[in-house]
């Protein structure tokens, strides 16, 4: 029982992480849209 609840900490704290780094794109195509628009 203890190794599955490591094993799915682990994968939940993964799927955290892909979440965070699909932010920080997200945020960057934003502000790089943005700074686009502006200087047009």
């Amino acid at each position: 029982m203890e190794i599955m609840k490591k094993d799915s900490s682990e994968s939940e704290a993964a799927i955290w992480k892909q979440i965070h780094l699909s932010e920080s794109y997200l945020v960057c195509s934003m502000y790089e849209e943005a700074a686009s628009l502006a200087s047009s």
